[in-house]
């Protein structure tokens, strides 16, 4: 971490902690201003050695152990075009495989990312297949670094070597038998979704039934689950 990044970090735990001017205050007339200053510069050093920690495993787990590739963009910028709705994305990585194509990767070190999410009626975490409209790939990743267990997997076209790659074959979990039904797929239902929205069909329709209504603020004025029951209720006469 350079400078500049430990004294944002620094000062941001700085503020997270001591929040306002009066506690401010109370700190630098009870001189412990100083000591809460090297506490958060601390904490933010104690950040970046784990960041290492997580990206030196990342980079020898993973990365040394794949066949041949380069890294065409990072963080790179596009728009694409669904039904008229125009979006702009930003991708994590780029890579070329030699005589094969592209490769779309997306870092996750959060929750464990699930390529199987994408081959949903209802798409989940779209980002990747959404990339795939504007860069045509040969498979799409996800990096995951996560301290002690670092991830590769996705899905990818054929006999397409990537090292400890875990790969969810498209052919066996969605029936198609080519690469590019796959691309077509998500492209027709990314602008099928696209479509609904912009004529305004804006329905509550919770992928996970039950999930978000857990968690939601709305109860009161949201009719899902009435409607729910008067379906069971059809279903059952």
């Amino acid at each position: 971490m350079d400078r500049g990044n430990l004294i944002h970090k620094a000062l941001e735990l700085f503020w997270i902690k001591t929040t306002d001017h009066k506690n401010l205050t109370n700190l630098y007339q009870q001189n412990k201003l100083e000591n809460r200053i090297i506490q958060c510069v601390q904490e933010a050093l104690e950040l970046c050695e784990r960041n290492v920690r997580v990206i030196n495993e990342w980079l020898v787990s993973v990365e040394l152990n794949r066949p041949e590739f380069k890294v065409l963009h990072n963080e790179e910028g596009m728009t694409i075009n669904l039904s008229g709705l125009k979006l702009r994305l930003r991708i994590d990585r780029i890579d070329e495989i030699p005589g094969k194509g592209l490769l779309l990767i997306d870092y996750k070190t959060g929750r464990d990312a699930r390529p199987i999410e994408w081959f949903a009626e209802k798409i989940r975490s779209p980002q990747l297949p959404l990339y795939s409209i504007a860069k045509i790939p040969v498979g799409l990743a996800y990096g995951h670094l996560a301290i002690g267990n670092p991830l590769f997997k996705g899905t990818t076209i054929q006999d397409l070597s990537l090292g400890y790659f875990k790969n969810q074959d498209f052919q066996k979990t969605t029936g198609y038998s080519q690469w590019g039904e796959l691309l077509d797929y998500w492209k027709n239902n990314l602008n099928n979704v696209a479509t609904e929205f912009l004529k305004g069909n804006h329905q509550v329709s919770p992928i996970n039934k039950g999930e978000p209504c857990r968690h939601c603020e709305f109860s009161s004025l949201c009719r899902i689950q009435e409607n729910e029951a008067l379906d069971d209720i059809e279903g059952s006469q």
